[in-house]
């Protein structure tokens, strides 16, 4: 490993902080560190990569969900064209979401609220809504010589939790009631 490498990851990992904290800024100095690497094996002059910054508006219009920046290469001699993109989004789960995630993942809890029938039956209650963050990094490089490989990966993290309260940060979460990497 690096210098370069070893030294990035000790400012960025930090376990006093929340894990989508720490994974949100290991992702951002990880896009950094793999463009900066992949432009010093551009032999084209000028040939950089160029950086297109987005936002997510929550689809209940409230407020922003997140955003990434998506950073492409092209026209080279090395390369022919490559994306390292990251994204870092969060929002509530829609009803059909949290349905599909206890279909697969059984322990996985689904709060209701009790509709007019009491507890005669289920088919009135009101799903209760739940937090997700996502973080990623993805990358996809083609060289241009046809006996190089082209490069795809994708790297993830996910959580999902209750609401932290009526703080100032309306997105903040409690603890995760479930997270995984992939």
């Amino acid at each position: 490993m690096s210098s370069t490498s070893q030294t990035i990851h000790k400012s960025v990992l930090d376990p006093t902080k929340p894990i989508r904290v720490q994974m949100e800024a290991l992702i951002r100095a990880k896009q950094a560190e793999i463009t900066a690497g992949l432009e010093t094996q551009e032999t084209k002059k000028g040939v950089k990569f160029h950086a297109d910054e987005w936002t997510r508006d929550t689809p209940n219009g409230k407020g922003k969900g997140g955003g990434g920046r998506s950073m492409v290469i092209q026209g080279g001699e090395t390369f022919e064209k490559g994306g390292v993109n990251i994204s870092i989004v969060h929002g509530e789960l829609t009803p059909a979401a949290l349905i599909s995630m206890k279909a697969n993942h059984k322990s996985f809890r689904i709060n209701t609220k009790k509709g007019e029938n009491g507890d005669k039956d289920d088919d009135d209650d009101e799903l209760l809504p739940k937090r997700f963050f996502a973080a990623g990094l993805s990358m996809v490089i083609h060289p241009v010589n046809p006996h190089c490989p082209t490069t795809h990966l994708n790297y993830r993290y996910f959580e999902v939790g209750r609401r932290a309260g009526q703080g100032e940060d309306e997105d903040e979460l409690e603890e995760p009631e479930c997270w995984c990497i992939g």
